[in-house]
């Protein structure tokens, strides 16, 4: 990540800085639909859900041990059944994309499950927040969105790129291309653009695959 680092360093240099994150938050509004009858071979309960993650599929694991929730296991997931039957939506918080796994390696860990409140629940896109380094942060933190899973670009093994910002969602700050599908574990390809609040363009950079 050290080029998207250098980058919003240039063309962000007026944003504050924020403490670095020691994990990820990628939230989705989800109505989760069914839960496996027995535990996955890691000991998670296998959530099917509407919409598809930003993984990619829908399916999401949830572990006891691994969810932060106040709650504890034995009386969240009864709660998550009802919710299953009501088909009510809830707020998916995941630790990130499993990077190259697959099968049910590749199921996402739910890292929070909570009630969906009308301000977090307008639609169902999966957000990845991020501070002013283009690096995961805490939503309640964060900058910067990006909304997975990321489109494919026209160039093989590239995705693309479209940065928001958190206060005003219509006002996309830096746009390109990224050669990782989860945009954490890559870095910026080809150029890119940045933009100031009003959405007019303030640099544009190449950076060398």
């Amino acid at each position: 990540m050290k080029k998207n680092q250098t980058m919003t360093g240039m063309a962000l240099s007026a944003m504050l800085l924020w403490p670095i994150a020691a994990q990820a938050d990628i939230v989705q509004r989800q109505v989760i639909t069914a839960i496996s009858d027995e535990p996955d071979s890691e000991g998670a309960d296998v959530l099917t859900v509407a919409e598809t993650t930003a993984c990619g599929g829908n399916q999401l694991r949830m572990k006891e041990g691994l969810l932060e929730n106040e709650d504890e296991y034995a009386s969240l997931r009864p709660g998550v059944i009802q919710r299953i039957r009501d088909k009510t939506p809830m707020i998916v918080t995941l630790f990130g994309c499993p990077v190259g796994k697959s099968g049910a390696e590749a199921i996402p860990f739910a890292r929070m499950i909570t009630g969906c409140d009308p301000s977090a629940c307008a639609d169902g896109k999966a957000r990845l927040y991020l501070d002013e380094k283009l690096r995961p942060q805490v939503k309640r933190r964060a900058p910067y969105f990006l909304v997975l899973p990321l489109p494919k670009a026209a160039s093989p093994g590239t995705w693309e790129v479209r940065i928001i910002d958190t206060i005003r969602r219509n006002v996309v700050r830096i746009s390109g291309q990224t050669n990782a599908a989860d945009f954490v574990s890559g870095k910026m390809v080809g150029g890119y653009s940045s933009y100031d609040m009003d959405g007019k363009i303030e640099s544009q950079t190449h950076e060398d695959e």
